[in-house]
């Protein structure tokens, strides 16, 4: 009885340890997806994502985190959920994950933001080619962006709050 009693300490204890650092790193990369985001929602965002390699690697790498951390999640209370313990929080968290997981995985984010830097990229080269004003279809073109930032935007702070709410701590 003593063995199952420490089993059942040590894994409660593990699992808190392992959720605080999870609270931690979420909050933390959901305040670095903030900030790049209002950056990436603009056309100069946009133009230093396609031309710096170091600035396209840090975005890169903080999405790619928040995807890890939200799979590690995701993980964690579908275990909850398998032992009945389904609150309408934690079939909320499930859904918003399951969404960034497919709607803004990593491939679509490189697809459309390869795409965006083509068309960056044109409107660039018609513009000194022409010589004239590209303001129109810059318009156009960071409107287009912010809508995606802003969804994607919208389902990372979604989680982050449900990991507060679910006190995974």
């Amino acid at each position: 009885m003593k063995k199952i009693t420490l089993l059942v300490l040590t894994y409660g204890w593990l699992t808190m340890a392992h959720g605080q650092s999870v609270t931690a790193k979420m909050d933390e990369l959901t305040q670095k997806w903030d900030a790049e985001a209002e950056k990436m929602s603009t056309y100069a965002g946009l133009s230093q994502f396609c031309t710096s390699a170091a600035y396209r690697n840090d975005v890169i790498a903080t999405l790619k985190g928040i995807h890890h951390y939200d799979s590690v999640l995701y993980d964690m209370i579908s275990k909850k959920a398998k032992y009945g313990n389904a609150s309408d929080e934690i079939k909320k968290t499930l859904k918003d994950i399951e969404k960034v997981q497919t709607e803004y995985s990593m491939k679509s984010f490189l697809v459309f933001l390869n795409e965006e830097c083509k068309a960056r990229s044109e409107i660039e080269k018609n513009a000194k080619k022409t010589g004239e004003d590209k303001d129109a279809e810059v318009y156009v073109l960071e409107t287009e962006l912010a809508k995606y930032v802003k969804h994607i935007t919208k389902q990372i702070d979604l989680i982050d709050d449900h990991i507060h709410h679910l006190n995974i701590n």
